[in-house]
């Protein structure tokens, strides 16, 4: 679904530590800095500058995270974002979330064939979870010389 401000506070509530962990965001975060950083957002969604959604847990309808497509941006290393509360995580929403945002991407752009994700070395999780989702690995990206983080890249088929 579409970010709306109705639901901001869901967010905030499956914005966990272990969600934030992943993401690198504080380790504890306030309501108002969720809602600063969810305003932000709704900007880029009405610049265009990001495809945005909400993910809803199918069988109970609860808000449970967020899949993104950002516009290319030197200074944003890569395009593909995600997070799924970690009570709901094993079930393939986030495989469906991404399969049904890049469809979305790729009907909205039918000039782009691809978009990239950047995943920390250490995130294993959200790494498997792109693997299953369709994204294969192309690469690394440097910090200081050492290679940080994995570059996948979704193709459309």
């Amino acid at each position: 679904r579409n970010l709306k401000e109705e639901y901001f506070i869901d967010f905030h509530n499956m914005f966990s530590s272990n969600v934030r962990k992943g993401l690198e965001f504080p380790e504890t975060i306030s309501l108002s800095y969720t809602i600063r950083l969810l305003k932000l957002e709704m900007e880029k969604i009405s610049q265009a500058k990001t495809l945005y959604y909400i993910i809803f847990n199918n069988k109970d309808n609860k808000l449970i995270g967020y899949v993104e497509i950002r516009e290319k941006n030197p200074d944003d290393p890569g395009q593909f974002g995600f997070w799924v509360n970690e009570n709901y995580r094993g079930g393939g929403r986030a495989v469906e979330a991404a399969k049904l945002i890049a469809n979305t991407y790729f009907r909205l752009h039918p000039d782009r064939d691809s978009f990239i994700a950047h995943v920390r070395l250490w995130n294993k999780p959200s790494y498997k979870a792109l693997k299953k989702a369709g994204f294969h690995e192309i690469g690394y990206f440097y910090e200081d010389g050492k290679p940080t983080r994995y570059i996948l890249e979704y193709s459309q088929k």
